[in-house]
């Protein structure tokens, strides 16, 4: 028993003086990666690396290198540090326009084959290049920029007020032949970072943007709200009754909604969307007297007609841009099957399907009058 265990101790011993450490400040961790293009279709890949260094003056670095590869540019960004680079704790990674507007798969691949690094990370758009915003020092309390936009997306998809831009849904809807990717677009305003608009993708190129008021309404269509809001003005005309403005704002908040798509008929491509939404009447900007059940209920009849509306005139920019963030290819694909949309055949047929939108709003309850 003796010899057993003095055998065992020596291979514990030999085992764990080959297995390699990694001491902590001995890495950078990397929390952000910008892409973008450079002339000779050649890319400057910008890393934002965090380090425990306690000599350190700065704990953040902001590395920038060139390459025609992510793996040429993580070699050039190795002769910049003297850090052990660890891409375990990478939160976001973000495209400059150009990048954006070329395709992102060239710069995925590796990445999304990449076992230490996880898909849920997120991915979002530069209006400008992701340079300039990864330069950005505003970051609030975040350790650094990376950090700071990981919280910024997470939090707005939390909210939902933009849909889910990580990795694994973004890979999810390019390869699949019956809806595209929508990412956040991050714009410098007054020297920080926030999100203004949402890219709109055809496979993985960025065809164009919609505003973040518009993201609410594809949200609407392929997904469900558990706890949204949303700002809406109605002309004074609706609610049959003077106001000191001819326009009347209101909050919606705790909002909930479910969608049902159904393709209805298949020769002439026409398509209905049934969405039921429930929302609490947060707050009024005229003193119009929320206990009376008319008021509300004309209320609740404009959204019935204002959100279709709404939505149909999306639906019109999307198709001009033939771009499916909607889905619908996916409803078209169950009655044909995925062979009948490769080769971006959903891409041909998404411009002229027609859509019947109907909308039912319920009004929970009254709160606050302004």
């Amino acid at each position: 028993m003796r010899n057993m265990f003095i055998v065992l101790l020596c291979i514990v011993t030999i085992i764990s003086g080959c297995v390699q450490k990694n001491y902590i400040e001995y890495l950078g961790i990397v929390t952000a990666i910008g892409f973008d293009l450079l002339e000779n279709e050649r890319i400057e890949g910008t890393h934002i690396i965090h380090q425990f260094d306690p000599n350190a003056t700065n704990i953040s670095q902001n590395i920038s290198s060139q390459g025609n590869t992510t793996k040429g540019i993580l070699y050039k960004a190795n002769l910049k540090t003297s850090k052990d680079l660890s891409f375990g704790q990478l939160h976001v990674i973000l495209y400059g326009q150009e990048v954006a507007e070329k395709g992102l798969m060239r710069l995925l691949d590796t990445i999304e084959r990449d076992s230490d690094i996880s898909d849920m990370l997120y991915l979002a758009v530069s209006d400008t290049t992701s340079k300039e915003v990864l330069a950005i020092e505003n970051y609030e309390d975040a350790p650094n920029i990376g950090v700071y936009l990981h919280k910024l997306i997470k939090k707005n998809i939390e909210d939902e007020i933009i849909p889910d831009t990580t990795l694994h849904e973004f890979l999810y809807n390019y390869y699949d032949y019956g809806s595209d990717p929508i990412l956040p677009v991050i714009s410098t305003v007054n020297g920080k970072a926030t999100i203004q608009q949402l890219a709109i993708m055809q496979n993985d190129q960025m065809v164009g943007a919609i505003s973040t008021d518009d993201a609410f309404f594809i949200k609407l269509i392929r997904d469900q709200y558990k706890a949204g809001q949303l700002d809406l003005s109605i002309p004074q005309e609706v609610m049959n009754q003077k106001t000191e403005s001819p326009t009347i704002y209101i909050n919606l908040d705790e909002i909930r909604s479910r969608s049902n798509i159904q393709l209805t008929d298949m020769h002439n491509l026409h398509f209905e969307v049934n969405i039921n939404l429930k929302a609490r009447l947060l707050e009024i900007s005229e003193n119009i007297p929320l206990d009376k059940e008319e008021n509300v209920k004309q209320i609740e009849q404009y959204m019935n007609k204002y959100i279709p509306m709404q939505l149909e005139e999306l639906l019109q920019k999307l198709q001009q841009l033939q771009s499916d963030p909607f889905g619908f290819g996916l409803i078209y694909q169950k009655h044909t099957g995925a062979e009948a949309l490769k080769e971006d055949k959903w891409r041909e047929i998404f411009p002229d399907i027609s859509v019947q939108f109907n909308v039912e709003t319920q009004l929970l309850r009254s709160g606050i009058i302004r």
